[in-house]
């Protein structure tokens, strides 16, 4: 939030914006916004989707992303279908190799 809404965090902005490759992610209005409400989920959301999107620019078009509860994004990215298909098969296993249904 501070990176966000504070002008003393300038570098901070820079970091994250150079990381996404996305300048000026962190002026948008709606971001900002997000901040203001402390709003973390959806912040996080917001990042996850700007690093897809910067992903899928550079060829890795076959992505998904997965909230794990409240605290952080999983994203997966490949320039392969099958790697995809991979990776949607593994995620019904779950941790105690559990199986989902359909």
């Amino acid at each position: 939030m501070s990176a966000i809404l504070s002008p003393t965090h300038t570098k901070a902005r820079e970091k994250y914006e150079h990381f996404l490759g996305t300048p000026q992610f962190c002026a948008r209005y709606e971001i900002i916004e997000l901040a203001k409400r402390s709003d973390h989920d959806a912040l996080r959301r917001k990042f996850a989707e700007a690093y897809n999107e910067s992903l899928r620019k550079i060829g890795y078009v076959h992505t998904d992303i997965r909230p794990v509860r409240h605290y952080y994004y999983l994203l997966f990215a490949s320039k392969s279908r099958k790697g995809l298909e991979f990776w949607l098969k593994s995620c019904k296993i779950g941790p105690d190799n559990q199986r989902e249904l359909l």
